[in-house]
This record gives C-alpha cells, sequence and structure tokens, in this order.
C-alpha cells in the first residue's frame, strides 16, 4: 500500500511540474513575442502556417493571422460563437495540449523555445515556435 501511494504521489508531482513548466514556457512576457505554427512535411522541412498565438497564464490566447511568419498577425477569429479571444489548456495526465476547437496536439518535448507536438486525432507531425 505503501508502495502505491508513493507511486501516486510521484506521479502527481511530475505531472504538476510538467504543467507549470509548459505554462512557464507559453505564458506571454509583454516582449512582442508570439507563437507559430509549422507542420513537418514528408522531407522533414517545416511549414509555416499563417496561425500564430499569443497565450496568457490565465489559459486565455490571442489568435493572430499572417502570411509572413516573421511578421505579428492581425487579431482572426477562430471561434465565431465568440470573440477572437480564445482559451488553451494543457492536460499532464496525457499531454493534450489544446490550442482551439480544431487545434488539439500531444505534447511531445518541450522547450524553452520550441514545442514539439502530434496531431491528436489526426495525422500530423507540428512544432510551435516562439518568435521574438
Amino acid at each position: 500500500m505503501k508502495k502505491i501511494l508513493l507511486y501516486i504521489v510521484v506521479v502527481l508531482f511530475f505531472c504538476c511540474k510538467r504543467k507549470s513548466y509548459i505554462l512557464n514556457v507559453l505564458e506571454d512576457k509583454n516582449d512582442g513575442g508570439y507563437w507559430i505554427l509549422k507542420e513537418k512535411l514528408n522531407n522533414g522541412s517545416y511549414s509555416y502556417y499563417t496561425l500564430q498565438w499569443i497565450f496568457y497564464a490565465d489559459g486565455s490566447s490571442w489568435p493572430l493571422s499572417s502570411i509572413d511568419e516573421n511578421k505579428k498577425g492581425s487579431p482572426t477569429f477562430l471561434n465565431m460563437e465568440s470573440s477572437s479571444k480564445g482559451t488553451w489548456s494543457f492536460d499532464s495526465r496525457d499531454s493534450t495540449f489544446s490550442i482551439c476547437d480544431v487545434c488539439v496536439f500531444k505534447v511531445l518535448k518541450i522547450s524553452q523555445d520550441t514545442i514539439f507536438m502530434k496531431g491528436k486525432g489526426y495525422e500530423g507531425n507540428f512544432i510551435l515556435v516562439k518568435h521574438n
């Protein structure tokens, strides 16, 4: 019984630690930065989508759109029923990262400026890259 309890405590510790780590990496630092979404192509290179995000610690996000990944985009509407402000969440139990209703990923690896992901419920490997 003690081993099971110890195992549960260790798992909870690492899950909470990973959740706080992704929050620390994602949250807006008021530095003008934003995150860009790219998909890995068959040849190994990454293709930029027009989607960009700014993530906030309260779970809200600001979706942006730009044809140039090096230029901060304009606000975009991802949820037609509400304002352009969105929400994001991370479930540390299965590493599910939901950016919006259609952008749901399984996080594979997190670094300070790149999050490696694969599509959850659809094919593809993706990265979110911090652009300052």
